[in-house]
C-alpha cells in the first residue's frame, strides 16, 4: 500500500514536469490557443443572449467573429506601427535625451551644491538605453511582424473553432455525462464561466477607464504619441504591478525629452502615479468580488511562472489564467484548500474572527 502511494506521488510529479515542458516547448501553439480560449469565453454570454433572442446560429458566429478579430487585429497593428515610428526617430530622441540628462545634472548641481559628473551620470542612465540596443529592438519588431501575422492566423482559427463550439456545449455535456452529475457539472461550469466573464469584463473596463484618463492627461500636457501611450496603458495594465510601472515611466520619459521645465515632468509623474495608485489599490478591489481576488504571493508567482514560459504574453495572461485555476480548484472539494491559499479571506470571515 505504501509503495502504491509512493508510485502515485512520483507519477504526479512526472506529470507536472511533463506539463511544464509541454507548455514551454509548444508555446507557439498554446499562446494563440490561450488567447482564443479567453476571448471565446468572454463572448459566450453575448452568444447565449443572441440565441435566446432567436437569432439564427449561422448569423451569430460571423458577426461576433468579424467584430472581435477586427478590433483585436487593429489594436495590435496600431501598437506595432507606432512603436516602429518611435524607433525611426531614435537618433533624434537620444540626442534630446542626452541634452536633457546633462541639463538635469547641471540643475541638480546648482540646486543642491553637489558636484555630480555629467559623463558618469549620463553613462549610468543610458547603460541600458543605448543606440545599439534600440536598433536591435527595431530589428526584432520588424522580424516579429511576419511571425505575428502567422500567429494571428492560428489565433483566428482557434477562436472560430472555439466560438462555433459554444452553441452546442450544453448538448455536448449531456452526451458525455448523460445523467451522471450533469446538473452539478453544468452548474459549476456556468458558475466558473460567469465569474471569469465578470473578471475579464471588469478588468477590461477598468483598463479602458485608466487608459482614457491617462490619455486625457497626456493630451493636456502635450506629450507626443499620447494616444499610443494610452493604448499601451490599456494593454500593460493586464500585467500586475510591473505593467503599471512601465505605463507610467514610458510617457514620463517622453515628457522628459520634450519639456524644458523639469517641474512639468515631475508634475506629470505625480499625476500618473496617483491615477494608477487610486484605481489599482482602491477602485479595482472594490469592484472585483473576493472570489476573483488573488493574494500578492500568488500574483507574483503566476507572473514569474507564466513570464518564463510564454514571455510578455504570459505576463499579460498570468492573472486571468491564475483566476481560472483558482475557480476550478475551488469547485473540487479535495483541492479547495489550495484555492483558499491563493486568495484572501472573505469580509464575513474576517468579521467573525
Amino acid at each position: 500500500m505504501q509503495n502504491e502511494h509512493t508510485i502515485k506521488n512520483i507519477l504526479i510529479i512526472f506529470l507536472f514536469v511533463l506539463i511544464f515542458y509541454l507548455l514551454k516547448e509548444l508555446s507557439y501553439l498554446l499562446i494563440p490557443l490561450a488567447l482564443a480560449f479567453l476571448l471565446a469565453l468572454l463572448m459566450q454570454p453575448p452568444t447565449r443572449f443572441l440565441l435566446k433572442r432567436k437569432t439564427p446560429k449561422w448569423l451569430i458566429l460571423p458577426i461576433i467573429t468579424i467584430i472581435t478579430l477586427v478590433i483585436f487585429f487593429s489594436l495590435v497593428i496600431i501598437i506595432v506601427r507606432t512603436t516602429s515610428e518611435i524607433l525611426d526617430q531614435q537618433k533624434f530622441l537620444f540626442t534630446k535625451f542626452d541634452e536633457k540628462v546633462r541639463g538635469l545634472v547641471y540643475w541638480i548641481n546648482d540646486l543642491t551644491g553637489m558636484r555630480l559628473k555629467v559623463n558618469i551620470v549620463y553613462s549610468e542612465i543610458t547603460k541600458f538605453l543605448n543606440l545599439d540596443s534600440v536598433s536591435k529592438a527595431a530589428g526584432v519588431i520588424a522580424t516579429n511582424i511576419g511571425s505575428f501575422m502567422g500567429s494571428f492566423v492560428t489565433f483566428a482559427l482557434y477562436y472560430i473553432f472555439l466560438l462555433s463550439g459554444i452553441t452546442g456545449l450544453d448538448d455536448y455535456l449531456k452526451y458525455v455525462f448523460e445523467k451522471r452529475n450533469l446538473d452539478s457539472i453544468n452548474e459549476n461550469y456556468k458558475k466558473i464561466q460567469n465569474l471569469v466573464f465578470h473578471y475579464i469584463v471588469v478588468k477590461t473596463l477598468i483598463n479602458v477607464a485608466t487608459a482614457v484618463i491617462v490619455t486625457i492627461v497626456l493630451l493636456l500636457f502635450g506629450v507626443k504619441f499620447a494616444y499610443f501611450w494610452g493604448l499601451l496603458t490599456f494593454v500593460l495594465n493586464y500585467i500586475p504591478t510591473f505593467g503599471s510601472i512601465i505605463s507610467v515611466l514610458l510617457p514620463v520619459l517622453m515628457g522628459f525629452i520634450q519639456f524644458d521645465a523639469i517641474q512639468l515632468v515631475i508634475t506629470l509623474l505625480i499625476i500618473l502615479m496617483i491615477i494608477h495608485f487610486t484605481i489599482g489599490n482602491f477602485i479595482e478591489p472594490m469592484i472585483l468580488s473576493n472570489q476573483l481576488t488573488l493574494n500578492t504571493v500568488t500574483v507574483l508567482f503566476g507572473l514569474v511562472f507564466w513570464a518564463y514560459i510564454w514571455g510578455v504574453t504570459g505576463m499579460i495572461l498570468s492573472v486571468p489564467l491564475m483566476v481560472i485555476i483558482k475557480l476550478i480548484l475551488n469547485e473540487i472539494p479535495s483541492l479547495s484548500l489550495i484555492s483558499r491559499i491563493m486568495g484572501y479571506p472573505t469580509q464575513e470571515l474576517v468579521r467573525q474572527q
